[in-house]
């Protein structure tokens, strides 16, 4: 379950986004006339606040599973062993969202005729460095649900 803990690091991911929150929805409802510099800074820290966005919902979508595989692992493994498996499936959590990334961004790009795609040809075959890519993160996602379910099942045979 969720304790104290985690409700302080889930505050610290996203007090940062509190003052901006505020100073936006007051310079929307105020408005004024901006400068070229003022606008490029705006955007500027918009495009920065995004990302500092995504990153805080990856972080979230990664630690409260891991927290809450962690949490029901202690039932049957010491203390210890249940953050490591927790810290494990944070990981693959990360590492799943960035299979579903990379494959949606490869699929996005014609593999036809894309100059970005066309760059990942290796020499003169037709084997593509973006598509094995793809295909060895898609097997260690594989391998890592494979090992913890076998180290949770494992150890829920010795309790």
């Amino acid at each position: 379950m969720v304790d104290k803990t985690d409700l302080v690091q889930i505050w610290d991911l996203l007090w940062p986004f509190i003052p901006p929150a505020i100073g936006s929805y007051f310079g929307l409802r105020y408005a004024g006339k901006a400068s070229r510099k003022e606008r490029v800074t705006t955007w500027f820290c918009s495009a920065f606040l995004s990302l500092f966005l995504v990153f805080a919902g990856l972080a979230l979508i990664s630690l409260l599973p891991g927290r809450a595989v962690a949490s029901w692992s202690r039932h049957f493994l010491n203390q210890r062993s249940a953050a490591m498996v927790g810290a494990c499936v944070s990981a693959g959590i990360a590492l799943l969202v960035n299979v579903v990334a990379l494959v949606l961004h490869t699929l996005a790009l014609n593999p036809v005729s894309h100059p970005l795609f066309m760059q990942g040809q290796i020499g003169q075959t037709h084997f593509n460095s973006l598509v094995i890519a793809m295909g060895i993160e898609l097997l260690a996602v594989i391998i890592f649900v494979l090992g913890i379910g076998f180290a949770l099942r494992s150890a829920k045979k010795r309790a």
